[in-house]
């Protein structure tokens, strides 16, 4: 099996986890595989949402202060969902993106958020106190949103709250592009790619690593207007 098939016969295997529909979970509706003419095509078919990405959406759009907190919070809810283990018969067990950036969250005419592409995300039980996982390098994701651990190497994936924890860290980078297209007594900055200010458009995992993790100490300079 290819790693695209396996990528998306587990993409496909997440969106019909009981109890994963939320308002901030991008809606799926159906997934099918089609073998033609020596190739094969695949298919997952979700709700549509015209103003595309959140990154897209924030290329062209400045935000007020309650489009910002609508993006800030409905996001923020659907991460939480996913990482909610729901206890039960029928339950949902916790599960973490792996690649949280704002190319993956759509905004919906509501102007709120959904999550989406789950090819690399991880599945954890209480019960079995099992880390269910299709792709087993702990180094995977966007490298710019990467958590510093990540990118070093040293996440416990024996551990399912440090999947969580990397989570976090690359949603924090998400809320500050978000709150950095909002506007400030009248000013806002032009939106552009994570750290682009400290690091060049194209940079290797070695060098991001040292910048993250040693150099910017992990966190990104804010403007003196917030």
């Amino acid at each position: 099996m290819s790693q695209c098939e396996s990528s998306w016969r587990w993409e496909t295997d997440i969106y019909q986890t009981l109890l994963l529909r939320h308002d901030s979970i991008l809606g799926f509706i159906a997934s099918d595989i089609i073998g033609k003419l020596q190739m094969t095509e695949m298919y997952l078919i979700t709700d549509y949402h015209p103003y595309g990405s959140l990154y897209d959406f924030l290329q062209s759009h400045s935000l007020n202060t309650t489009t910002m907190i609508k993006l800030a919070l409905s996001a923020s809810a659907g991460l939480a969902h996913l990482h909610t283990e729901i206890q039960g018969v029928e339950g949902k067990p916790s599960i973490a993106h792996r690649d949280i950036k704002s190319k993956n969250i759509l905004v919906k005419e509501t102007l709120t958020c959904c999550i989406a592409d789950f090819g690399l995300s991880v599945k954890y039980t209480s019960r079995t106190d099992e880390v269910d996982v299709v792709e087993r390098d702990t180094r995977v994701g966007t490298k710019r949103y990467m958590a510093p651990e990540v990118l070093a190497d040293t996440l416990d994936s024996r551990h399912f709250a440090a999947f969580k924890m990397a989570d976090m860290y690359s949603f924090g980078l998400v809320l500050w592009e978000i709150t950095r297209r909002c506007k400030s007594d009248g000013m806002y900055f032009p939106n552009s790619v994570v750290l682009s200010s400290l690091l060049p458009w194209e940079v290797n995992r070695a060098k991001l690593a040292v910048n993250v993790c040693e150099k910017l100490k992990v966190r990104c300079p804010l403007s003196e207007s917030y």
